[in-house]
């Protein structure tokens, strides 16, 4: 009995193993299924790993490791369009944004084309990139629809060819 509360009957305590102070009525984790659970573990997470980088990533056509479609004929020409100066809408005129875009085709007829309608596309790209906020233009994630609205942009005035895949060589935003 309790000698506080005299209703209150004491508590027995399960038996024990005085050597090793385990309990001997509790079950023990036995260390073979502690590492088969280890094994399963990694064994998921190498393979969604995997799963990852080489069938999500690899679907991306900025990915390093793919290549552009060689049936497409837009790839293995560069041209640049260098020093395009922005000042955002919402800068006040506080940040300033410089970014040189390059463009990849397969035909010498369009890199002439671009050269003639450099103006034109430097017009029209800076009027595109100048009318977005800093938060769209500080955002990496939304690159690639700014990519593509270029794309959009040149392939509407070329008349030879088309753009196949457009790069921000470089995008300083200051």
């Amino acid at each position: 009995m309790n000698e506080e509360n005299p209703e209150v009957e004491s508590v027995e305590l399960p038996e024990s193993d005085q050597e090793s102070g385990e309990i001997v009525s509790g079950k023990q984790m036995k260390p073979v299924v502690f590492i088969v659970i280890l094994v399963i573990m990694l064994g998921f997470q190498v393979s969604s790993s995997w799963l990852l980088m080489n069938r999500v990533l690899e679907d991306n056509p900025y990915f390093p490791g793919s290549a552009p479609d060689p049936e497409a004929g837009l790839y293995g020409i560069l041209h640049t369009l260098d020093g395009i100066i922005i000042n955002p809408t919402d800068s006040n005129g506080s940040k300033v944004l410089l970014v040189d875009i390059g463009f990849e085709t397969g035909s010498e007829d369009v890199v002439l084309e671009l050269q003639k309608l450099e103006p034109l596309l430097r017009d029209n790209i800076n009027t595109f990139l100048s009318a977005q906020r800093l938060p769209v233009l500080t955002d990496i994630r939304m690159r690639d629809l700014m990519r593509e609205k270029v794309k959009e942009i040149v392939n509407h005035n070329l008349t030879s060819g088309k753009v196949g895949r457009v790069f921000f060589v470089r995008y300083v935003l200051q």
